[in-house]
């Protein structure tokens, strides 16, 4: 909802949309987008098909009295979805979506998540998607990548690396067995031991694999990993790398990964800043003879350490 103009209706920012579809379908020739041609029949044949914000709301499962309302009328999950109307509108050949399908009853979840897969084999759309869930991420991914705490733990085709006998490296195994979101909480926030050691593997304090004696010394690098006699057929050599000391280990162990269900400390406060904002605005537009300027964010300054 962020995201959405507050002082335009949804019909307003979707007809946007549409309007710059129109535009760049007339300037793109040849595939090149910035050469400007004479209007010729085949882009206007090739307008007459672009879709419409009434034809696509009911795609995406809303109704088109949603037209005429405002961003805060609507609840996370209709805004949501007008997003997704708009990458129809667009004609977006790259998604990046942030939990997209978060906000969401199941049977909608059902319906955009076969939405979204009929644009990425119909359209050839691309979709750089960030989420928790693991079922939503074998169901659209071709690759995955799997991070803690900022660092890239594994990555490699999503049927190996989500599989139950694929995955290799320990925080993977722990995602796919771990379903209770407050053992998830213990189990991934790392001990304040750890915290201070920036040489050292970051899920060494929670791995049960993790040796002391070298998982505290230096960061893993990534290299292959090893296949297993779970592992999925036809994984091209090296597609599948990890960032762990201690693989592979004895596979009797595979099945036997636990990390005790302790408090996690909180990590103290480092004076090192790695961000700041300083004087920060943001200003919607109003009106179309005299246009007016409606700020929403106006000096807003902070900073975010590290801890």
């Amino acid at each position: 909802r962020a995201s959405l103009n507050p002082y335009r209706t949804i019909g307003w920012q979707l007809r946007r949309c549409a309007r710059r579809r129109r535009w760049q379908t007339r300037q793109t020739r040849g595939g090149n987008p910035l050469a400007a041609t004479e209007p010729s029949a085949t882009p206007i044949l090739a307008q007459r098909a672009l879709p419409t914000p009434y034809s696509v709301l009911p795609e995406v499962g809303l109704d088109p009295d949603v037209l005429h309302h405002y961003p805060h009328e609507l609840s996370t999950g209709m805004c949501q979805r007008v997003f997704l109307a708009m990458a129809s509108l667009l004609g977006s050949s790259i998604l990046i979506a942030d939990e997209p399908f978060a906000s969401v009853d199941s049977e909608t979840q059902a319906r955009l998540v076969s939405l979204v897969r009929n644009w990425m084999q119909t359209r050839g759309v691309t979709i750089v998607l960030v989420s928790h869930d693991l079922v939503l991420l074998r169901q659209l991914t071709d690759q995955v990548v799997v991070m803690y705490r900022g660092q890239v733990a594994e990555s490699g085709p999503t049927r190996e690396v989500l599989s139950p006998r694929g995955a290799a490296h320990p925080y993977t195994l722990l995602l796919d067995q771990i379903s209770d979101p407050v053992k998830q909480d213990s189990l991934f926030t790392p001990n304040s031991h750890a915290a201070g050691s920036r040489a050292a593997c970051c899920f060494s304090s929670r791995c049960a694999w993790s040796d002391h004696t070298i998982c505290v010394q230096a960061i893993p690098a990534f290299r292959p990993a090893v296949p297993t006699a779970g592992s999925s057929a036809g994984i091209p050599v090296g597609s599948h790398q990890l960032r762990c000391l201690r693989h592979p280990v004895n596979e009797l162990q595979f099945t036997e990964i636990t990390a005790p269900f302790t408090p996690s400390e909180k990590r103290p406060y480092s004076d090192q800043e790695i961000l700041r904002v300083k004087d920060a605005a943001k200003e919607f537009a109003t009106g179309w003879l005299w246009r007016k300027h409606k700020p929403v964010l106006n000096g807003v300054t902070f900073s975010v350490h590290e801890g």
